[in-house]
């Protein structure tokens, strides 16, 4: 995820450079206005909380002195009251606020760098580099089997399953599929191990806040798989 301050120009940052970003991804470019309007709102109540907070902590200040020479401070209990729940009400206020901004951030994927073709489609893909084994092109053999022809035929797959499970492209492996699968992920990491690569397994769950800064997550809540529901 983006930092605001690049959004931000009395922070030193561009916003129009998001925006040019924003353009080559064929995105939204007024969210960039946006959410730069939402912080500046954000900004101005948390400056308004904790000019309130000052308030309540001199008040608090002098009913701790009055209370110390013995003096009524009835007035300045009632005040301290009034400001807790003005700063009760500002501090729900100001949490809706940052979270509508940053949940906006969130939406903005990674700058486009100026080597990447500008297209909507996959059709103007720049070839970088085509490799070939041996330096050998693959000869074209049309009369053979694909290779979820060959796993259908072996009884290593069922399609048919799997989609009615996951949909499109879902699939169950069976028998030999299993242990073929098992055996490539065995051979990756005896291969990395030989190289010094430490192995790591990841949880299967992950927080969400955690997940936004690494992903550009458009549509979080719609695509993502999740356990929703009370404990």
């Amino acid at each position: 995820m983006l930092d605001i301050n690049l959004f931000l120009k009395e922070r030193g940052g561009d916003p129009e450079i998001v925006r040019e970003s924003q353009r080559r991804r064929h995105a939204p470019v007024e969210l960039v206005d946006e959410i730069i309007e939402l912080y500046h709102e954000w900004k101005t109540t948390r400056f308004d909380l904790d000019q309130l907070n000052k308030k309540a902590n001199a008040v608090q200040d002098e009913i701790k002195r009055k209370m110390k020479a013995k003096d009524d401070a009835a007035d300045l209990i009632k005040a301290r009251a009034e400001y807790k729940n003005e700063q009760e009400i500002l501090k729900k206020q100001e949490t809706l606020q940052e979270e509508r901004w940053n949940r906006k951030l969130g939406l903005i994927g990674n700058l486009v760098h100026d080597s990447v073709p500008v297209s909507n489609n996959e059709n103007d893909n720049v070839i970088v580099k085509t490799y070939f084994h041996n330096n050998e092109a693959p000869l074209q053999k049309p009369d053979i089997h694909s290779h979820d022809e060959v796993l259908y035929r072996l009884g290593a797959y069922d399609p048919k399953r799997g989609q009615k499970v996951a949909s499109h492209r879902g699939y169950f492996l069976t028998d030999v599929g299993v242990e073929l699968n098992l055996a490539l992920i065995q051979f990756g990491l005896a291969f990395l191990g030989r190289r010094k690569y430490k192995k790591l397994q990841t949880p299967y769950f992950m927080k969400q806040e955690l997940m936004q800064r690494t992903a550009q997550l458009s549509q979080f809540d719609e695509e993502l798989y999740k356990v929703t529901g009370k404990r």
